[in-house]
């Protein structure tokens, strides 16, 4: 290692420090929050904590730090575009790089006297594979030696690349906004309003140079006397307004690219971040509806976005052809009521369209139930009823779509067809009476041609823009989820446990918990302690509100009334994120899934992803262990068979104990089992609760009498 890359290492202590000055100087704006020294066990927690203690260190500060893994052979690559990026190297003690961007020249590292230092990537690359190549090493400078190659030469690199191309490197942690933040914060850090400033000066660029080409080629042209010159300087004009639409074309494509990048991470963030009870008293039609209208947001926004100011830029050119033409003045107030119109007749078709979305976002809830109760309704409803309902939707619907459409034709016909009809009319006379010069008169009607085509381009822009805004209304709830999160506070686990008699793993007081719509309350001043390393087992009748307090525990509900301590802390201070890495739970059969992707996801998803080798090989010690084993042998793929809806499926048992493997593998300090063991037969039981129990270290197991 060299001097420059020994003085830029961090030590563990001072890792809080240290991801709060990347941030800055990565331009992320973290919050000023200060977060002291790292805790005195932090240097010696396990890896799973360790990581889980530096992304709540980067949420408290208001940034993301996104864990990555990364192959051996991919590691230059990663290096060179993973700016800012907090690196650990590898060995003991803990320490870390500070990676603030690559450059030509090398990686630019932050050391702890915050001066940025360009270092040789070769030589941050070296660090960080060090401990994978070490046991390769011997063999294949053996070889080299025999063969008479030279160790520093490129056979020696492509050759470990080969060995280790299934190799990984870890403790890489990408520092980034969060996906819910400010969206104004997310477009500065891709410099999306510079950019979108540069594509609406190039398009006003090219309105600009096709306004002059054609004055170059119609001054020869009215008068008679076309010179050889202005030919050459309208060819070169427009040679260079179509090289010039070219690149605007594309950095508008580029764009919008980016903009709905930023909207789709935003909108799924949402979508992960829903407060759980809301999306159990929501219907899957609903939820249909919301995904429909987030893919309109996308296509209406962009799309009506740059066609609207695109018009406003030729609109200008307009204004400015028309008073430059003497004939043409009394066209420019007609002009101004024209876009005076437009913003009437656009409120006026805003509640139409809101009207019609409505309606239609109904009926798709409509539906998406009644194809899941369908089955039922055949049962039991008189067929003659069946339509009842629909008809009287679809009505509706349909008076409003004609109403909608009445008020575009108005939009986009009349209005701009109107104007051109008004412009010919003014300047009819002066053709008539041939009193005025050819040029005045040409220009006053280029002027007019140039105003329709922009109320056309802004008329279309503008109903694409109240679309997208009616949809965004739809799914507001989605789009400002993350506004409420809370954040992951970055207490290492078993930090605050007293010295002395120990306190409670779980202290609940007096909790409470109504039902809307209901008199008596599920939990009506429940008081429980659990300590660490106690198994309970929690029975009573059908409805007694069993489940209840488990998702109260969970952190699913929020509580009403009472408190819930986990280490003497509540959820606010260590974050909903925080209290569901502490605490796990496993609902009952009809709230939990397996979702369509691999059993190693569906094992993993609650840990972390993509896996490492030891996480898949402690994945399959747990199957093993709940007797999933011979499900395992089964699967051509083993952990890595797709299963779920279009993959293999499960039987009920199969789900039970993937759900309980699920829970075991986040390695929480709480479990809590919601009637688990239900579906399981006696012997299946009987090793099930058994690695429950070797595996759970603090349990809770909700059961029938």
């Amino acid at each position: 290692m060299n001097d420059t890359t020994a003085s830029s290492r961090w030590p563990v202590r001072r890792i809080a420090e240290a991801i709060a000055c990347l941030a800055q100087v990565g331009g992320l704006a973290p919050r000023q929050v200060e977060l002291g020294e790292a805790p005195a066990g932090l240097a010696d927690a396990d890896p799973l904590n360790f990581a889980r203690w530096i992304e709540g260190a980067a949420d408290w500060l208001g940034v993301e730090a996104e864990p990555v893994v990364t192959t051996y052979p991919e590691i230059d690559g990663f290096l060179a575009a993973a700016g800012p990026a907090l690196l650990q190297l590898p060995g003991e003690p803990r320490s870390f790089l500070l990676l603030v961007r690559a450059t030509r020249q090398g990686l630019i590292l932050l050391g702890p006297d915050h001066e940025q230092r360009t270092v040789p990537r070769a030589h941050v690359r070296a660090l960080l594979c060090a401990e994978v190549e070490a046991p390769m090493l011997p063999r294949l400078d053996s070889m080299l030696d025999e063969a008479g190659v030279p160790r520093g030469g490129r056979a020696r690199a492509e050759i470990l690349a080969q060995w280790l191309r299934a190799a990984t490197v870890e403790g890489l942690w990408l520092l980034r906004l969060p996906p819910g933040a400010d969206l104004r914060a997310q477009a500065r850090r891709f410099r999306l309003p510079r950019r979108a400033a540069g594509v609406l000066a190039g398009y006003a660029a090219v309105v600009a140079l096709g306004v002059l080409s054609w004055i170059a080629v119609g001054r020869g042209a009215l008068t008679g006397t076309v010179d050889h010159g202005w030919l050459i300087a309208w060819v070169v004009l427009l040679a260079t307004a179509a090289a010039l639409r070219a690149l605007v074309t594309a950095a508008s494509g580029r764009l919008a690219i980016d903009v709905g990048a930023l909207l789709k991470q935003r909108l799924l963030a949402g979508a992960l971040a829903l407060d759980s009870q809301q999306v159990r008293l929501r219907g899957a039609g609903q939820f249909l509806g919301w995904v429909l209208e987030s893919d309109a947001i996308e296509s209406l926004a962009l799309s009506g976005g740059l066609a609207g100011v695109f018009a406003l830029i030729e609109l200008v050119a307009a204004f400015a052809v028309l008073a430059a033409s003497g004939h043409a003045w009394p066209l420019v107030p007609a002009l101004v009521v024209c876009l005076a119109a437009v913003v009437w007749l656009g409120r006026a078709y805003l509640g139409g369209r809101r009207r019609w979305t409505g309606l239609r976002l109904d009926m798709t809830h409509d539906l998406v139930e009644q194809i899941v109760g369908h089955r039922t309704r055949i049962a039991q409803q008189a067929p003659e009823a069946r339509s009842d309902r629909e008809d009287q939707a679809l009505h509706g619907y349909l008076d409003a779509g004609a109403r909608l459409d009445r008020a575009m034709i108005v939009l986009t016909g009349l209005l701009p067809g109107g104007w051109l009809l008004l412009g010919l009319l003014v300047l009819g006379p002066a053709f008539v009476a041939d009193t005025s010069p050819a040029a005045a008169l040409v220009v006053a009607v280029g002027g007019v041609l140039l105003a329709h085509r922009a109320l056309r381009s802004l008329v279309g822009g503008l109903t694409q823009l109240l679309g997208a805004r009616v949809a965004s209304e739809s799914i507001a709830p989605m789009f400002h989820a993350t506004a409420g999160q809370e954040r992951v506070s970055p207490v290492l686990r078993g930090e605050l446990d007293p010295d002395g008699e120990p306190a409670p793993l779980l202290d609940v007081d007096r909790l409470s918990h109504h039902y809307p719509g209901r008199s008596e309350p599920a939990l009506d001043h429940c008081n429980l302690q659990i300590h660490r390393g106690e198994r309970v087992l929690l029975e009573g009748r059908s409805g007694g509100g069993k489940s209840t307090l488990l998702s109260l525990l969970a952190g699913l509900r929020e509580p009403q009334h009472g408190l819930v301590l986990l280490d003497a802390l509540d959820r606010r201070t260590l974050g909903l994120a925080g209290w569901r890495q502490r605490v796990v739970a496993v609902p009952q059969f009809h709230d939990n899934h397996v979702m369509t992707g691999t059993l190693a996801f569906n094992l993993l998803m609650g840990r972390r992803w993509p896996p490492t080798a030891d996480d898949l090989a402690e994945a399959q010690e747990v199957c093993e262990a709940l007797a999933l084993g011979e499900l395992l042998g089964r699967m051509p793929a083993g952990l890595l068979q797709v299963v779920g809806e279009t993959g293999w499926q499960l039987s009920h048992g199969e789900q039970s104990r993937l759900f309980i493997a699920r829970a075991l593998l986040q390695g929480a300090d709480l479990t809590l089992l919601d009637e688990s063991f239900a579906a399981l037969d006696p012997e299946t039981l009987r090793i099930a609760l058994a690695c429950v129990l070797e595996r759970a270290p603090t349990l809770l197991v909700v059961a029938h009498p």
